[in-house]
């Protein structure tokens, strides 16, 4: 695995992250709900304490980001106010 860039400017050793299987069920129906719904729209993720929702959230913002560089969701639709 690379390093990166650590707080600091210290180089840190970059690691992978699995999803769980509740996880990675929560990011595939967010992702299926914004390719139905487009986005604007407010999503709740919601699991107990400690359950990984922040690896979540970027797991799916890693996937919208992906998703708007292709142009399969147009940006314009991405950043409504």
């Amino acid at each position: 695995m690379g390093s990166l860039q650590g707080q600091g400017g210290r180089e840190t050793e970059g690691k992978l992250i699995f999803p769980r299987y509740h996880q990675l069920a929560s990011v595939r129906k967010s992702r299926d709900q914004v390719r139905v719904e487009g986005t604007g729209h407010h999503y709740l993720i919601q699991h107990t304490t400690g359950s990984g929702k922040s690896y979540e959230i970027g797991w799916l913002s890693h996937y919208l980001k992906k998703t708007i560089s292709k142009g399969e969701i147009g940006e314009e639709e991405y950043i409504r106010p």
